[in-house]
């Protein structure tokens, strides 16, 4: 069995075809499977990911004839609130194709291309993990051109899907991802997220990432001043883990440590 990947490559060939088109063609744009889209081996059940992305998308489009007049703030609201259906969807994919990047390309510019146009329009190398281009003037007075991969943490379906991952908590059976309505609208979204969540190694240490959302969410601050509260209990958090091994601690130990810290701010 194989499965569907995008070499860096071709995912800018892709991205530079779709901006040739008005933005409101460029989902339902031909491109040619063939001439871009390698095979490789490894598990994967396409009719399931077709399935999910389509219940994913009438999740999107919900949300939007809900919103009416959709404003940038909605559009990061969106992200979160869909976030645990990408991460459900693609955990179901075998371990083959989620750690292949050229696999998570594919996923940005077909089957969930939709997405990508909705919340990155410009199709910005990072968006869908292409290459990025440097203008720089070299010794000799000539422009050069610097080729270098864009980083994978801000691919937009990757970036989602880790938002999912860090909002997942097993120990609640019944509402397992209920946090991803912990922030309200107007507030934080991404700086919490993305900055704090995904981008920081405190999103990936035992139960601190739900302590920090659970903290900044009931800590009695207005949403003006959440922003200022959240950065800096994560500064202290990412500091203190430099010296103390947070994974070994247990839920309420770890809402112990972060009641304190929060104190001190």
């Amino acid at each position: 069995m194989t499965y569907p990947a995008l070499t860096r490559k071709n995912a800018v060939q892709i991205a530079e075809e779709l901006l040739k088109e008005d933005i409101d063609q460029r989902v339902d744009t031909q491109i040619d499977h063939d001439k871009y889209v390698e095979e490789k081996q490894g598990q994967f059940d396409a009719k399931q990911l077709a399935a999910d992305a389509s219940a994913i998308h009438d999740k999107w489009n919900e949300l939007t004839s809900k919103a009416g007049k959709v404003v940038d703030d909605d559009l990061v609201q969106f992200e979160i609130a869909i976030a645990p259906m990408v991460y459900s969807a693609i955990q179901k994919i075998s371990l083959d194709c989620r750690e292949d990047e050229d696999f998570w390309r594919y996923l940005a510019l077909f089957p969930f291309r939709w997405y990508l146009i909705a919340r990155e329009p410009e199709l910005q190398p990072q968006d869908y993990g292409g290459l990025k281009e440097k203008s720089e003037i070299g010794d000799d007075g000539e422009e050069v051109i610097k080729i270098s991969n864009s980083s994978m943490i801000y691919q937009l379906i990757y970036r989602t899907y880790l938002i999912g991952k860090a909002i997942e908590d097993g120990s609640d059976s019944k509402e397992p991802f209920a946090r991803a309505n912990a922030i309200p609208r107007g507030g934080p979204l991404t700086d919490i997220w993305q900055s704090h969540i995904i981008r920081v190694t405190i999103g990936r240490i035992g139960f601190v990432r739900h302590a920090f959302i659970d903290r900044v969410k009931t800590e009695p601050v207005a949403k003006s001043q959440m922003l200022n509260f959240a950065r800096s209990l994560a500064s202290r958090l990412t500091r203190m883990r430099n010296n103390v091994v947070l994974d070994l601690h247990s839920k309420s130990e770890i809402d112990a440590v972060v009641k304190e810290i929060s104190k001190q701010i």
